[in-house]
């Protein structure tokens, strides 16, 4: 979803975006065709039992479902089929991709056409080593976020690191001046991303049952891909002030609305903060614990590791009768969650990989460009 954020905001600017997506269970391959062109790689039989069960970097290894070469040169082989070309940019986001798979598609590219392509790496482990022009890596809020990168980055590699960068979507800058400080907890929004393979959305329905919270609101939000949707349907027509939303081109509106989220520690985390709204976050894969944890200690949001601790329910229970009781808790979080950033690092994106536009106009700065103006100093 990310990368669909950039590839909008390029296209925008007037590039031309071709995505390579390989057809795997989960893949938006449809979604992202009715917007742009693209390339299928084919589908490689895999356990996905095993890619689960295997520890460290073995897991994200298994996601690609190939060695890094046969990947890389299975996309060479489908540009050259396409005949696509020549490229500016290489954008890649795979947490089973490294240097090796970065260095052998440049070479490839560079090889056709009269330009050497740049390479943008999206990261959020720094636990492997790239070869590209930039990295992007938002959910770094930590003072040492430079020197973790630099030993796996060349030297003249551009590190765009903490939100003030996050690729979102346009909506949420615009969104930000009607963003309140919640002062009261009467409407919750659930959202555990857009497959929620674990069912975190139930258990977090199951926890608003305690009657002390009959009363609120509650939008519950699933992907058009999530697998348990009659589960979740059935809690959902049991608690009253309950709508499940499917498939929702933005979630914006609902989180402008909530004056709490439940939610995972993805792209949505930096949605959130835009837009003022404090959040129980959960991690919900490994490589999202990283950003849960930069949340919380920013005091945006508290982290709750559903997976991890003894009677999540319970605990959801206390925590949302805590905010309930103590709304000056909420407002604190809201308040820090606004001071994260303006939502509009895509226009910072974009204008270093394209150049400027030829309209610029200036604003008043904001304690939310505090981030920002540390990141230049």
């Amino acid at each position: 979803m990310r990368c669909r954020n950039l590839a909008r905001a390029l296209r925008r600017r007037g590039a031309e975006v071709l995505l390579i997506c390989r057809q795997q269970p989960g893949a938006l391959i449809d979604q992202l065709s009715k917007e742009f062109a693209v390339l299928t790689l084919a589908s490689l039989p895999a356990s996905r039992q095993a890619i689960d069960r295997a520890p460290g970097r073995e897991l994200y290894a298994g996601w690609l479902g190939c060695s890094q070469e046969a990947d890389a040169d299975a996309c060479l082989l489908a540009l050259a089929d396409d005949g696509a070309g020549p490229f500016d940019w290489i954008v890649v986001d795979h947490y089973g991709i490294d240097q090796i798979w970065e260095q052998r598609i440049c070479a490839g590219l560079s090889a056709c056409q009269a330009r050497a392509p740049r390479l943008l790496a999206v990261d959020d482990l720094a636990d492997r080593v790239h070869h590209a022009d930039a990295l992007l890596d938002a959910n770094r809020l930590d003072a040492c976020a430079r020197k973790r990168y630099e030993p796996l980055c060349p030297t003249d590699c551009h590190l765009f690191l903490g939100p003030g960068y996050a690729p979102l979507d346009p909506l949420y800058p615009q969104l930000q001046p009607l963003a309140p400080q919640r002062r009261s907890l009467r409407r919750l929004l659930i959202f555990y991303g857009g497959v929620d393979q674990g069912n975190d959305t139930a258990l977090a329905l199951e926890a608003l049952s305690h009657p002390q919270l009959s009363q609120l609101e509650v939008d519950v939000v699933l992907g058009p891909q999530a697998p348990h949707h009659s589960s979740v349907q059935r809690l959902v027509e049991q608690r009253p002030h309950t709508r499940l939303h499917r498939g929702l081109s933005s979630l914006a509106g609902l989180f402008l609305r909530a004056d709490l989220a439940l939610g995972a520690a993805g792209t949505a985390s930096w949605e959130r903060a835009a837009l003022a709204l404090p959040t129980l976050v959960t991690p919900v894969a490994q490589n999202q614990l990283q950003g849960a944890r930069a949340l919380a200690a920013s005091g945006a949001a508290l982290l709750v590791p559903l997976q991890s601790v003894p009677r999540p329910r319970e605990l959801l229970t206390r925590l949302i009768l805590h905010l309930q009781e103590c709304p000056e808790r909420l407002s604190l979080l809201s308040d820090a969650a606004r001071s994260l950033g303006d939502g509009r690092g895509l226009g910072r994106l974009v204008t270093f990989m394209l150049g400027p536009c030829c309209h610029r106009s200036l604003r008043p700065a904001c304690l939310a460009d505090e981030l920002l103006y540390h990141g230049w100093a």
